[in-house]
């Protein structure tokens, strides 16, 4: 199986080491794949309305959002992405390390299409966000 055509993935990772894992598990997968890092969930508000800096962005296909931000969490960006009639489509993966079973109820409540355990360890972390990209970019048909 391969990309077909170009797709676009937001990445909300705080963690510049993270973020550097997450580009290059992704990259792995197909050269036709745009990643776009962002620090938090309010700057990826930024990025999916085309506002400020972000005003030429593109509509991701797919979200990753770490579920573990300090300003704005999950559950906030949840709520806002998935009651726009625009953005509600967009598939949000939540990455945590949580186990707190009403914290991940919750998410799924507001709509958040998966939630994964985040590996501290970089080759766990490489491992899942590899095998996350090549379900969902390979399988699901996006919007």
């Amino acid at each position: 199986m391969r990309l077909n055509k170009t797709q676009n993935i937001l990445v909300i990772e705080e963690s510049p080491i993270f973020q550097e894992v997450i580009r290059e598990a992704l990259g792995k997968i197909s050269p036709k794949l745009q990643i776009y890092l962002v620090n938090h969930p309010q700057e990826a508000l930024k990025f999916l309305y085309q506002r400020e800096e972000y005003a030429s962005s593109p509509r991701p296909q797919l979200i990753l959002l770490n579920g573990n931000q300090q300003e704005m969490g999950d559950r906030e960006f949840l709520t806002q992405v998935k009651s726009d009639e625009l953005l509600k489509i967009i598939p949000v993966i939540v990455l945590t390390d949580s186990d707190n079973w009403d914290e991940i109820l919750s998410g799924y409540q507001l709509h958040g299409n998966c939630y994964v355990y985040k590996p501290t360890d970089l080759d766990d972390l490489f491992y899942v966000v590899e095998k996350l990209g090549e379900f969902w970019l390979k399988f699901v048909q996006l919007p």
